[in-house]
């Protein structure tokens, strides 16, 4: 069976792609753990949003209002699949409440 030049040159950009995708996910999930694991419950939860978005959260990352006095800051950090997303998720009043690591895909 021969192989032709064409069906390697398809075949290696093919695997390129993927190890760039793989790589893509693989970085942010690791900045999305990062972060998380850099707020701690009693934190100050100012400036949390500008640490966020300087390690590799998406830009639109903004503080949510919530019940009861609290603010949600979701920290996006995009994976290299369409829709992944890993998420450093932050709960704070005056002082920071809970920090949890998330993924969606």
């Amino acid at each position: 069976m021969k192989i032709s030049i064409g069906s390697i040159i398809v075949l290696a950009i093919v695997i390129a792609l993927a190890f760039l995708v793989i790589s893509k996910d693989r970085e942010a999930m690791q900045q999305a753990q990062a972060f998380c694991a850099t707020v701690k419950v009693g934190d100050d939860p100012n400036g949390l949003r500008e640490r966020a978005i300087a390690g590799g959260a998406i830009p639109s990352t903004q503080w949510q209002d919530e019940a009861g006095g609290k603010r949600l800051l979701l920290a996006i950090y995009l994976g290299g699949f369409p829709l992944n997303r890993h998420i450093c998720s932050i709960e704070a009043k005056d002082k920071v409440i809970d920090v949890q690591y998330t993924h969606l895909s």
